[in-house]
């Protein structure tokens, strides 16, 4: 990502004040996630789109989904229910605003709450604002989007009562691909809002490029060939990274093992930066170093990871190893599990 450019507390003022209106409204008590609207950012004019959390008296918190991307992967996870991995979730490029307890609370919002003569008590009660994004951790929010997240939280404020009040259908505009939109004008008075309907095609996939070395590709064409089975693996870290002056991430763990002595034969720490699909795009590569290290090549690989499976699959005559699709790495996942254990520590 750009180099981030954080909202300072006066950023954030108008940000504090409306979860104060918010809380009042109580919107969680009469919408689920899945009644979402959208809101067309005067700034940039994309759309974002606004769900609401609390219904089941856990986690109150309003989130905007970003884009229409960020609109289908969060449809994709509400279809996917109980089902759905918890990559999809950390995935979701959203940004939330959430009421909760005082430890959740930072050093940097303690400093903003400071700064701004605010002072809060008791349980769900601490105005939190967080920035998620594909391959990074949950991390304050930008300048600009703060601006987004204002703009959000007003039409909530505008959309809410109406819906509860006078126009109980308002979120359901016609067929089920149409979507409330809030769209603004700007007026010498400022910006007036109006309500719209609109549609929003799915997103083309992520074109991604797979870089080989034509060079290591040939090495491990070389390799002899044994009569074992190998599983690999491809899986998100749960061990925060923080660069010193940058945004906490996850990385990826790359992990090759015997699939009969369940022996480790490789691992490789990826990093999801700049993007994940810049890291994808280079682990056919990582794969034949690593196979180029172990000194052979085995008869075939299971892996379990859907993306990884595509790439070893276009690499798989080429490599002259078979690939199969699987659920169950048993030997693998006893290795992943000791390397978890130990990371966490």
């Amino acid at each position: 990502m750009d180099e981030m450019e954080l909202a300072t507390a006066e950023d954030c003022r108008p940000l504090y004040e409306l979860m104060a209106r918010i809380k009042q409204l109580a919107p969680w008590e009469y919408l689920e996630e899945g009644d979402i609207f959208g809101v067309i950012d005067p700034d940039t004019g994309e759309p974002n789109f606004v769900s609401i959390m609390g219904m089941a008296g856990e986690h109150y918190a309003i989130a905007l989904y970003q884009g229409v991307r960020g609109l289908y992967s969060f449809l994709r996870v509400e279809e996917a229910g109980p089902d759905i991995n918890i990559e999809a979730v950390l995935d979701l490029p959203h940004i939330q605003a959430s009421f909760e307890d005082r430890e959740m609370v930072e050093k940097r919002d303690r400093e903003h709450m400071k700064a701004l003569g605010l002072k809060f008590r008791g349980r769900n009660a601490w105005p939190i604002f967080r920035s998620h994004q594909p391959g990074y951790a949950p991390w304050h929010i930008e300048k600009a989007e703060a601006r987004t997240l204002v703009y959000a939280l007003e039409q909530l404020l505008d959309v809410v009562p109406r819906l509860v009040n006078t126009d109980e259908d308002l979120l359901m505009p016609g067929d089920d691909d149409e979507f409330l939109v809030r769209v603004s004008e700007q007026t010498t008075g400022g910006p007036v809002w109006r309500d719209e309907t609109m549609r929003f095609v799915p997103p083309p996939p992520y074109e991604m490029t797979i870089r080989v070395d034509t060079e290591a590709l040939d090495k491990v064409r070389q390799l002899p060939i044994g009569p074992r089975v190998v599983e690999i693996d491809c899986f998100r870290t749960l061990s925060i990274v923080a660069p010193p002056g940058g945004r906490p991430f996850f990385p990826y763990t790359l992990l090759m093992v015997g699939g009969k002595t369940g022996m480790p034969l490789g691992v490789e720490m990826l990093s999801p930066i700049p993007t994940p699909e810049a890291m994808w795009s280079e682990v056919g590569a990582t794969v034949l170093r690593m196979l180029i290290a172990v000194g052979d090549r085995p008869r075939e690989f299971h892996v379990r990871h859907n993306l990884l499976f595509g790439i070893l699959s276009m690499l798989s005559e080429q490599m002259g190893i078979k690939v199969k699709h699987t659920r169950a790495l048993d030997k693998l996942d006893l290795v992943a599990n000791s390397l978890m254990a130990f990371l966490d520590r």
